[in-house]
C-alpha cells in the first residue's frame, strides 16, 4: 500500500504546476593521456617503459593517444627499432591510439636515417602497429571505426557524445619536402601525398558528418603536423614551407565554423606546449592569412603537446567535461626522472 500511494504521489507531482522536470544526469568526466614527440633520443629510448608505468599508474587515465614521432630526425627507421616501440605500446594498461609522424617515415629518406624510400616506411609502419585495422594498441582492446586500406591509420571513435578521430598528416610540409632533397620531386611522392591528402579530407568530412548526425557535443582530431608552428612570423616566411597543409586546413576552418560547438586539435612536431585559437588570434592574423582562410574560427581550439627534449618532458591530461561550456581543459604531468631534465626549469615532482 506505501509503494502504491508513494507512487501515485510521485506521478501526481511529475504533472502538477511548478514541480521539478526530471533530466538525464550529466556524464561523468573523464581523461585522456596525450603524448607526442617521444622517445626522442636513445637515452628517452631506454626509459620509455618507465613512462608508460607512469602512465599506466595514472588511475585517471582511461586512454592514451600518441600523436606521432616516436624517434628523433636524426636516427635510423629501421624496422627493428619500430619493432622494439610497437613491444613498448602493448604495455599501455589501456587502449592506445597511435598517428604517424615524419620522423618514422616522411624523413627516413635522409642518409642519417637509413636512406629509406618513405612509402616503403610508411608500409612498414601499416605492418607493425596497425596489423589489426580498427583495434586500439595497449593491453586492454578498443574497436575503432577506421578508413579502408591503406589509410587504416585514420581512425575514429566516440566516447559519451564527444567524436575523437586521427588523420595522417605530418610535418616536413605534409610530406612535400623533397626526397633525397631532389627536385623536381618523383612521381611516386607526388602520387603519395596527392592520395594521402584525398583520403585525409575525405576521412575528415566523414568525422564531422558523424558527429553532426549523432548531435554530438564536441570533436577532436589529432595530427602529427604543426600547421602553425611558433616559427612561422607572417610576411617573411616562405609559403612553400607549409603550403601542402592548405586543404586541410580550410576543411577543418569550414568544417568547425558548422559544426558550431567545441573543435579541439591536437598535434605535435613542434614540441613545445601551446593552447590557443590558431584561427581567431587577432595578434598573428597571417595565420588565417597564410591559408587562404578570410573569417574567424573562434571554436577551433588547438593544443601542441609538449615533446621532444624540450624542457620540460611530460605528459598531457585531456580532461573531457560535456557539462563544461568549453568541454575541455588539460593539465601538464611532467615523467618523474625523465633524462634531460633541468632541475632549474623542470624541479622533480
Amino acid at each position: 500500500m506505501r509503494r502504491a500511494l508513494v507512487a501515485a504521489a510521485a506521478a501526481l507531482a511529475a504533472v502538477l504546476p511548478g514541480a521539478p522536470i526530471a533530466t538525464a544526469a550529466s556524464p561523468a568526466p573523464w581523461t585522456y593521456a596525450v603524448i607526442g614527440d617521444t622517445p626522442y633520443g636513445q637515452p628517452q629510448v631506454d626509459n620509455f617503459a618507465n613512462d608508460v608505468a607512469q602512465i599506466n599508474a595514472d588511475r585517471k587515465v582511461k586512454l592514451v593517444v600518441h600523436l606521432g614521432d616516436i624517434k628523433n630526425g636524426s636516427s635510423r627507421c629501421d624496422t627493428t627499432y619500430f619493432q622494439q616501440i610497437r613491444a613498448n605500446f602493448g604495455a599501455f594498461r589501456d587502449p592506445l591510439v597511435y598517428t604517424p609522424g615524419d620522423n618514422e617515415w616522411t624523413d627516413c629518406h635522409r642518409a642519417n636515417n637509413g636512406g629509406y624510400i618513405p612509402t616503403e616506411r610508411l608500409d612498414t609502419i601499416r605492418r607493425i602497429f596497425f596489423d589489426q585495422p580498427g583495434q586500439a594498441l595497449g593491453k586492454h582492446q578498443k574497436t575503432l571505426d577506421h578508413q579502408a586500406a591503406p589509410y587504416v591509420e585514420n581512425v575514429r571513435w566516440a566516447r559519451e557524445d564527444v567524436q575523437f578521430a586521427t588523420l595522417n598528416v605530418t610535418g616536413s610540409n605534409n610530406d612535400w619536402a623533397p626526397w633525397f632533397g631532389v627536385l623536381p620531386r618523383t612521381q611516386a611522392q607526388v602520387d603519395e601525398f596527392t592520395a594521402r591528402n584525398a583520403a585525409d579530407l575525405a576521412w575528415l568530412d566523414h568525422v564531422f558528418a558523424v558527429a553532426t548526425k549523432r548531435h554530438s557535443k564536441a570533436i577532436v582530431i589529432g595530427i602529427q603536423a604543426d600547421m602553425w608552428d611558433a616559427a612561422f612570423s607572417g610576411a617573411n616566411d616562405d609559403p612553400t614551407q607549409y603550403d601542402h597543409f592548405t586543404d586541410l586546413v580550410r576543411k577543418l576552418a569550414d568544417a568547425s565554423r558548422a559544426f558550431g560547438k567545441p573543435v579541439l586539435l591536437l598535434n605535435g612536431d613542434s614540441h613545445a606546449f601551446t593552447d590557443d585559437f590558431p584561427l581567431a588570434d587577432p595578434t598573428r592574423a597571417f595565420q588565417k592569412t597564410m591559408y587562404g582562410v578570410t573569417q574567424d574560427v573562434p571554436n577551433l581550439r588547438r593544443v601542441t603537446v609538449n615533446g621532444s627534449t624540450t624542457p620540460c618532458h611530460e605528459y598531457l591530461r585531456l580532461n573531457v567535461d560535456q557539462s563544461a561550456a568549453g568541454v575541455f581543459s588539460v593539465e601538464r604531468v611532467p615523467f618523474h626522472g625523465q633524462p634531460g631534465f633541468d632541475p632549474a626549469v623542470c624541479p622533480a615532482s
